[in-house]
């Protein structure tokens, strides 16, 4: 009975998918684990992040309700913040076999508009929310931002890794051809133009692969990764070739000082920087001397 029904909801949502999300099951061996991506409703101070949610579907479903959890951290009055349990009352005493899982996920993205203030499960939050609706609504920003947004800028920045090795090695066969060109020629012309061209592209190669990684050196900061990967926009979408090495290594100079823990490449940090500004001063002052003080 379980298995015809979590199908047949399968089949419509491929007819008829929901506009807001993305779900389906999270591997074909089996059809009772389900997983979701929800973006934030515009207007909201969800807007921009992807949220995953998991979804169980009970052996005896669709009388008994699926168990449905968000995976990425969010800050709300009815999602527990630490286990991404969700309380409304259609996944508890108000379950009727004749929803579905369309219709539960929507009731859950009308929630991030409209929080219930009824009954909530983090009353910390809901009273910030009756009482301090800005404070509220720029702390739920902060999660977002922290958490929902963090898959998106990995992904971002792991695709402009490998465009930016493609493009090096590109640039690396463009540079043998053009030497074996000049190679052949006799003007003092060709020479000049293949030195600069020389020293353009072993430029960008090295400005491709700009990293602070180094077998002994490590750092705690919220915009560089263990792998030494730093977040730094001048070195991905806002490059432009006016910038010298010199200039980039005062902006990460700048970063050190003072980071940007708004667009974090390692979420931990940024929230330690948010909120316990001393224990993260305590923490990279450890990491300095135990990893850059030789």
């Amino acid at each position: 009975m379980a298995s015809k029904r979590i199908s047949k909801e399968l089949k419509g949502i491929g007819k008829d998918p929901p506009d807001f999300c993305r779900l389906g099951p999270e591997n074909d061996q089996d059809m009772f684990i389900w997983k979701a991506i929800m973006r934030g409703p515009p207007g909201s101070p969800y807007e921009g992040g992807k949220f995953e949610l998991s979804i169980h579907f009970p052996p005896n479903y669709p009388f008994n309700p699926p168990k449905v959890a968000f995976g990425t951290k969010i800050f709300h009055p009815n999602i527990g913040r630490n286990d991404g349990s969700i309380h409304i009352d259609i996944l508890k005493d108000n379950w009727t076999p004749a929803l579905t899982i369309p219709k539960v996920l929507q009731s859950i993205y009308s929630i991030l508009r409209d929080p219930l203030l009824d009954k909530t499960v983090e009353e910390n939050i809901a009273n910030m929310y009756k009482t301090d609706r800005s404070q509220y609504e720029k702390d739920a920003q902060n999660w977002t931002q922290m958490y929902a947004m963090y898959l998106l800028m990995e992904q971002s920045r792991r695709s402009l890794k490998v465009s930016r090795t493609l493009l090096a090695i590109t640039a690396q066969v463009l540079l043998m051809k053009i030497t074996c060109f000049i190679g052949k020629q006799k003007s003092w012309i060709f020479k000049a133009v293949h030195m600069l061209v020389v020293c353009f592209t072993l430029t960008f190669i090295s400005l491709s692969n700009i990293h602070l990684n180094h077998p002994r050196k490590k750092i705690f900061h919220p915009n560089i990764d263990g792998n030494g990967s730093i977040g730094l926009d001048i070195l991905q979408d806002r490059w432009n070739p006016n910038l010298t090495i010199s200039k980039v290594l005062l902006k990460i100079c700048s970063l050190l000082k003072n980071p940007n823990p708004d667009l974090p490449l390692v979420p931990e940090i940024a929230c330690m920087y948010n909120t316990d500004r001393e224990k993260y001063v305590t923490t990279a002052q450890r990491w300095t001397e135990k990893y850059n003080m030789d």
